[in-house]
């Protein structure tokens, strides 16, 4: 049973060897470390080790470079190139919606679902693989972006009106 905390345990298993360790971790140690807690401690520490081993944005970009530098793809990863996939990711999202009613759309069955997240995903990949070819922090654009459109569409004119902002009522 290792010495250190749960938490402590997962995070250098994760940090150390990646995603490939944490179905391993979890399935083969967890139940070890639980065996002497409590429910509620053992709850605790396994929403402890969930949010440790949860990706993060920085994590999803350098795992992406490496896929692509694996596979000598930054080649083909041109500004326009890029945008061209990521147009034709996002048409494959809105085609799982296509002919679907709005009550439909907002309740889809499993394997429209499992579609949905795999082409969400692929929107992402490209969004990360663009932002890095073109050298732009992705968060920081998007947080001015949101300031930018604050600006545009004020509560006041805008709150339950899905008009473009150079149209809504002075």
């Amino acid at each position: 049973m290792p010495s250190l905390r749960a938490t402590e345990h997962a995070y250098a298993v994760w940090h150390n060897q990646r995603h490939n360790t944490q179905a391993v971790y979890v399935e083969k140690w967890l139940p070890l470390l639980h065996a002497e807690k409590s429910v509620k401690e053992r709850r605790v520490y396994t929403e402890d080790i969930k949010d440790i081993m949860k990706p993060t944005l920085d994590s999803i970009q350098t795992d992406l470079e490496a896929f692509a530098k694996a596979r000598d793809w930054d080649q083909y990863h041109s500004p326009k190139n890029i945008a061209m996939a990521l147009s034709v990711e996002a048409a494959e999202l809105v085609e799982i919606f296509q002919w679907k009613t709005e009550a439909e759309s907002a309740k889809l069955n499993e394997a429209d679902q499992r579609a949905a997240r795999h082409e969400i995903a692929d929107v992402l990949l490209y969004l990360l693989t663009i932002s890095r070819v073109l050298n732009i922090d992705i968060l920081q654009a998007a947080q001015e972006k949101l300031q930018l459109n604050a600006q545009k569409y004020p509560v006041g004119k805008s709150k339950g009106n899905a008009k473009k902002y150079d149209q809504l009522d002075d």
